[in-house]
């Protein structure tokens, strides 16, 4: 019969089984064979008994228990001294008397202070380091389990056979207190806050998680931590040493160490919705997203005042930069409602992630462009272009501002106006336009009219590239 080892399972106070399904121990487990639990502890039959041994000569009784599960791969740290209740519930199951098994540890005496141990081996019957004069032997477990047997009575016991050899038993004179269901675990380690494992000229020491099972260990009182390979970028080492209860077990974890470069996230020169937007008009995203490392994930959600997403756009660089612009397609700012929205902006590296919010409304507004020019397609380095077209309104615009970005949202140039009228001929402001100074790569033209109310109206919003 195969018994998974896993992880500690929670302190329980009572006598009752925990039922707890063994596949729910399958990502960290060990597997152990009882029957080797069983076959090994009879072949410590007759051996003495001396207090504070563990075999492989002489045995106390939970001498015998570590003995044996150690060499089936299970560490049991701890001593007859301060062997409790509360700690074998550290590495294992406490279960009631009838749903013992073969390889299961019977325990006597009180949740404060075990006074004995023996192995399961069934029928009713373990295996122990009993005391001095007995050594290692078999009994019944209790007196019930003694009655209960069909075997012979003797004036010295009830004659059993086993492995087809004859023994003469009695039974250990104490009440079962309990049966525990070895499951054990190693010791565990973690580093708690991988992000903050960054070179900074000294040392890197990451607070470590160490844990027997599910139980957190205390440092300084049972294990030590010492590091490896910690005083430059690249992957170091955390030691774990056990002490106290855990002397004798060890582990360790591999962590990273990362440039100061490697930890930083930036969104440069971002053009973002803000304030009051007109409905119906477009509007255009820019900026760049640098990193000292990958960026391996970004994403930009658009919601409305419900937390509803209305539109949103992603992208996965695997580089140390992103022009947002990319992501432009995908969020459609002309179809949005009347209405408040918020958008949340994030990018994510190995070692790094960062957000960006912020907010702005979507209001109604007559401004109207007509025969209207702008730059579009391609146009050829060091070549002019004229710009042409009315912008009209009901009420007095207050502002006009044309400009071209890059699309890493790096401003080239920008011509504004304060016609307090309720028309503008954008062609007054051309001359401020230095079209033929551009060097090739792609751009981003802007018309946004501001009226007296601060809404803002991007009449064009249009890409094109310089060649």
């Amino acid at each position: 019969m195969k018994k998974i080892i896993s992880l500690l399972i929670a302190l329980i106070i009572s006598f009752s089984v925990l039922v707890i399904p063994l596949s729910s121990f399958a990502d960290t487990a060990h597997v152990y064979d009882a029957n080797s639990i069983v076959a090994l502890a009879k072949k410590q039959y007759g051996k003495p008994y001396q207090k504070g041994t563990q075999g492989s000569k002489s045995f106390d009784c939970i001498g015998l228990v570590c003995y044996v599960y150690k060499q089936n791969n299970v560490k049991i740290p701890f001593t007859t001294s301060t062997f409790n209740k509360k700690q074998l519930s550290k590495v294992g199951v406490l279960i009631e008397r009838k749903d013992l098994q073969p390889g299961d540890v019977v325990c006597y005496g009180s949740a404060e202070k075990i006074t004995h141990v023996g192995i399961y081996i069934g029928s009713g019957i373990m295996i122990n380091a009993m005391n001095a004069k007995s050594g290692v032997k078999y009994c019944f477990i209790d007196q019930k389990a003694y009655n209960a047997d069909s075997a012979k009575n003797t004036s010295s016991g009830k004659t059993v056979k086993i492995d087809g050899k004859t023994y003469t038993l009695g039974y250990f004179n104490k009440s079962l207190c309990y049966g525990v269901r070895i499951y054990g675990s190693d010791i565990t380690a973690s580093v708690q806050n991988p992000a903050s494992c960054v070179y900074t000229g000294s040392a890197v020491k990451p607070a470590v998680r160490v844990a027997f099972g599910s139980a957190t260990l205390k440092e300084g009182t049972d294990y030590t931590v010492s590091y490896a390979n910690n005083t430059k970028v690249g992957t170091a080492i955390a030691r774990v040493t056990g002490k106290g209860h855990y002397k004798g077990v060890s582990t360790e974890v591999e962590f990273k160490i990362i440039g100061e470069a490697s930890h930083t996230l930036e969104l440069n020169q971002a053009i973002l919705p803000s304030g009051a937007l007109a409905k119906g008009r477009s509007f255009t995203i820019s900026g760049l997203i640098t990193a000292g490392s990958p960026i391996t994930w970004v994403d930009i959600e658009v919601y409305d005042r419900n937390g509803k997403v209305v539109c949103a756009s992603d992208a996965r660089p695997d580089c140390g930069q992103l022009s947002i612009y990319y992501m432009d397609h995908e969020l459609s700012f002309a179809k949005l409602n009347e209405g408040e929205y918020a958008y949340r902006l994030r990018a994510v590296t190995e070692n790094a992630e960062k957000t960006w919010t912020g907010s702005f409304r979507i209001v109604k507004s007559d401004v109207k462009g007509s025969k209207m020019t702008y730059p579009s397609g391609t146009l050829q380095k060091g070549k002019t272009f004229s710009i042409k077209g009315t912008i009209s309104s009901a009420a007095k615009i207050n502002k006009v501002t044309l400009s071209v970005y890059t699309i890493d949202g790096e401003k080239r140039f920008e011509a504004s106006a304060n016609p307090n009228a309720k028309s503008f001929d954008v062609h007054t402001l051309d001359a401020k336009m230095k079209f033929a100074k551009l060097s090739a790569g792609t751009y981003i033209y802007r018309v946004a009219v501001t009226d007296r109310n601060g809404t803002v109206s991007y009449v064009i919003t249009h890409s094109f590239t310089v060649r």
